[in-house]
């Protein structure tokens, strides 16, 4: 089969349109979807170009349109509308012929809808407009007949936090050309009707918007908006600032390209200020005050901490300058303040933070003449260096300036080079004024050196207040007022100076200090002579004076009587006393001081002779220049000088030197001689002071040794003093012990002693006890043995002799037994056997000789007695 030609086969879904132009009589139809339809030959399809307003010839596919849509919260701007409402928009699914377009009209229509464009017509679909309280639109009245009917289909949905009641616009009052401001705060959506159009604006990265973004201000924050007629007006945070219709913020882009609308409050504090001119009358609410234009105000940290512009105010600039600071004055330094409205210059002294007003003060820097400078630094060659370089820069300013002006008018208004607030920058032009500028620069105190520039632009994060400084951590202020402030000398110890003002006044500053001087006050100059001898040929200028311990040096010829000429080298001590006002009053004191000692000295030296003189001349000229010594001791009276209070308190000879040599020579011959005698003299004196010291230095090694042998012999005594101390102690210590321990022992002997008596007592009397126990019974015995016998001689009396002698010889030996059984004890106690004790008691009896033939211990019963 061949291919079918689908390039002349239109076929539209729904929501789709075509335009097509019939080649033959020039109508464009419209096709709307769902449609199909074959295009024959004579037509084109077309396609309407809303920036030529021409029908494009293009292929079918690319002539195939999207109707418009516009859902819910959204609106179409219709371009070109029917003219017949009923016409207003093509039907679906037909092909229809282009209506009459009332060209040039637009209308709104909103969401939600659908249409096709006829062909001519131009549609554009936006969102419904939901602002923020932050945010507002433009919106401009373009047909005033149609705004005023339309109004009140406008979709308009206010704001939770806005009034109730009222509309946001008069309808009655709308006039073509007219804007007006939907604010944020009010209307939370909008929707404009027919008449009424959204002004669009280009942000910065150039898209188009509609909705734009109120200025949020913080509490440190303001906002300027300049109206159409001129007129300024300032919002203050906390806020939201809305724009009237004819204004428009005053922005401002910071060094990083970055455009701001809002700008911080400018801080103050005690040491710092604005300058304002007042540019309109107003009264301070705050205060009360009025104030009338032209008047100038300088607003310091005292009066308002924070400072908000006002319509009324113009901030004075120097440069770039809007803050003016105080300037750090240390102590020991000062600066010259000129009043620019009475032209008088005063010195303000450190320590001081010192703010000047720029309605009437400025800063100047005095330059000194190239000799004034050498008076008052002497051998200071920066000082010198400086202050040429200053004079230089004021002669280039002059010149630059085009008028040959006088040093003195260099002081107008805070000359730039002079003052510290660039009063003239607005008054000399040219580019050689900016280079002296920039260089003058280099010597003030800027803001930025100061780390107290304040930044207008800058992001945020809260209620700050940034400063701009050359370190982080800490902050650091830079004082280099070395030569900015006022002309200072610093007056050593022992010297003076004077400084004169040009009204006549005067004073005297004593060193050590750093003096200050006034604008118009000079030292006065002393003229001193110079060279030895002295003369004011070559005149030495200086403005300070050595007060104490001030030494000249002069050559002096003398004669002495005899006519003998010598010259004397001579060193003065210079005080001056009393008033420091008359120090002064002598403009060469030096000339004063050195005439006066030739003509009193050789006075003095005409009266003796050479030798007398040569030989004391150092007695000599202090005699005469000094006084003499007095006697009591002490120092000499010196010489004084009413005329400016000097005194020579102590003079030196450097040197005598004859004018004819000869004469020195017999002199010196002969001193040489004396010196020789002398030298002899001296040396044996030196040995007889050697001999004797040798003789006592001797004697003192000798007593020296006895001292220390003493001091020995006096330690070892000590010693043994300390050692027989020790051992009396010690014995003592032991006859204590022993002593304690015999008395301890001897009452337990006592103890003893006692019980031991005690113990022989009760034995004792036991004893005797039983001694008397045993008597008692031996008496009882020999009673018993009495009768026994007495019975048996009885017995006896009746027998024969022999057997009487038996019988007896039997008792004697019975009796014998008993004695000694009964004397045992006695025996006993007497340390004795019972033997000896019978036998002492028979001892010349017949029983006696018994007792002898008994046995040896003591038993009288053992043996049987001898017959008889």
């Amino acid at each position: 089969m061949a291919e079918k030609d689908d390039s002349r086969e239109l076929v539209l879904a729904p929501n789709e349109s075509c335009c097509i132009l019939d080649r033959t009589n020039g109508n464009v139809f419209l096709y709307v979807g769902p449609k199909q339809d074959s295009l024959a030959p004579s037509v084109q399809p077309v396609l309407f170009n809303e920036k030529t307003k021409v029908f494009d010839r293009v292929d079918l596919q690319r002539a195939i349109q999207r109707v418009t849509i516009a859902p819910e919260g959204w609106y179409a701007v219709l371009k070109n509308p029917a003219k017949n409402p009923q016409q207003a928009h093509p039907a679906a699914g037909n092909k229809a012929a282009m209506p009459d377009l009332d060209t040039g009209r637009k209308i709104i229509i909103p969401g939600p809808t659908s249409f096709a464009l006829w062909p001519g017509q131009m549609c554009k679909v936006l969102p419904g407009h939901r602002l923020r309280s932050n945010q507002y639109l433009i919106v401009r009245v373009y047909d005033q007949t149609a705004a005023r009917e339309n109004w009140k289909n406008a979709t308009i949905e206010k704001a939770e936090s806005a009034a109730r009641g009222g509309d946001v616009v008069d309808a009655n009052k709308l006039t073509t050309g007219q804007l007006i401001v939907i604010r944020g705060t009010e209307t939370s959506f909008f929707i404009p009707p027919t008449g009424i159009e959204v002004v669009s604006y280009k942000d910065d990265a150039g898209e188009e918007k509609l909705v734009r973004d109120a200025v949020s201000l913080e509490r440190l924050d303001f906002a300027l908006l300049l109206d159409e007629s001129g007129s300024k007006r300032y919002e203050v945070g906390p806020a939201t600032v809305f724009p009237e219709p004819t204004e428009v913020f005053v922005t401002k882009t910071d060094e990083a390209g970055k455009t701001t609308r809002k700008f911080r409050c400018i801080e103050l504090n005690e040491t710092s200020g604005i300058y304002v001119k007042v540019t309109a009358d107003y009264k301070d609410e705050k205060t009360g005050a009025e104030h009338k234009a032209g008047d100038e105000l300088f607003i310091t940290g005292k009066e308002e901490k924070l400072y908000f512009p006002r319509e009324e105010h113009a901030i004075v600039r120097y440069g770039d300058q809007e803050v003016h600071y105080a300037t750090a004055i240390p102590a020991g330094e000062g600066r010259y303040v000129l009043d620019r409205l009475k032209g008088e210059v005063r010195t303000v002294k450190g320590p001081a933070m010192y703010l000047p007003d720029p309605r009437s003060e400025v800063f100047v820097k005095r330059v000194l003449d190239q000799k004034m400078c050498e008076l008052l630094y002497p051998g200071n060659a920066e000082a010198l260096a400086y202050n040429a370089s200053l004079g230089a820069l004021i002669a280039a300013e002059e010149k630059a300036a085009g008028a040959a002006v006088s040093r003195t008018s260099a002081l107008r208004g805070g000359h730039p080079l002079i003052g510290s607030n660039y009063a003239a920058a607005a008054a000399v032009e040219g580019s050689a004024m900016e280079a002296l500028y920039l260089q003058a620069q280099s010597l003030s105190n800027s803001l930025e050196d100061r780390g107290l520039a304040q930044v207008a632009a800058k992001g945020f994060t809260g209620d700050s207040i940034d400063r701009k400084g050359r370190y982080t951590e800490p902050r650091t202020v830079t004082l280099n007022t070395k030569f900015a402030g006022v002309v200072t000398t610093d007056i050593w110890t022992g010297y003076a100076i004077k400084l004169v003002k040009r009204s006549g006044e005067s004073r005297v500053e004593v060193g050590p200090k750093s003096v200050m001087l006034d604008y118009d006050e000079v030292p006065q100059v002393l003229k001193l002579s110079t060279g030895k001898p002295k003369t004011a040929d070559n005149l030495y200028r200086t403005a300070f004076l050595q007060a104490r311990a001030n030494k000249v040096s002069d050559i002096i010829e003398v004669e002495t009587g005899d006519y003998c000429k010598l010259q004397l080298k001579l060193s003065y001590r210079v005080d001056f006393e009393g008033d420091p006002v008359h120090w002064f009053e002598v403009e060469n004191y030096v000339k004063l001081l050195c005439d006066n000692m030739r003509s009193r000295f050789k006075a003095a030296v005409k009266k003796l002779g050479v030798e007398d003189f040569y030989r004391g001349a150092i007695e000599h000229v202090r005699d005469a220049i000094l006084g003499p010594k007095p006697e009591g001791g002490g120092a000499r009276a010196g010489m004084s000088f009413a005329e400016n209070g000097m005194r020579v308190y102590d003079v030196e000879v450097l040197e005598v030197k004859f004018m004819d040599p000869s004469v020195e020579q017999l002199l010196v011959k002969a001193q040489r001689e004396s010196i020789t005698q002398a030298l002899e003299i001296g040396a044996q004196r030196r040995s007889l002071e050697f001999t004797r010291e040798s003789s006592t230095i001797s004697q003192e090694i000798q007593l020296t040794k006895a001292q220390a042998g003493l001091a020995t012999l006096q330690l070892e005594e000590q010693s043994i003093e300390a050692q027989m101390h020790r051992d009396i102690v010690l014995v003592h210590a032991k006859a204590t012990t022993a002593a304690e321990a015999l008395a301890a022992q001897l009452a337990h002997e006592n103890g003893a002693g006692q019980v031991q008596q005690l113990s022989l007592a009760r034995e004792r009397a036991a004893a005797e006890q039983q001694l008397s126990f045993e008597k008692e019974n031996q008496a009882m015995r020999l009673r018993d043995l009495e009768a026994e016998i007495k019975a048996v001689v009885d017995k006896a009396k009746a027998i024969s002799p022999d057997l009487v002698a038996a019988i007896g010889s039997f008792g004697e030996r019975a009796l014998i037994e008993k004695l000694a059984e009964s004397m045992s004890p006695l025996a006993i106690i007497g340390g004795t056997s019972v033997t000896d004790v019978v036998k002492k008691l028979l001892d010349g009896t017949k029983l006696g000789k018994f007792i002898d033939a008994a046995p040896s211990n003591g038993s009288a019963s053992t043996k049987a007695l001898p017959a008889q």
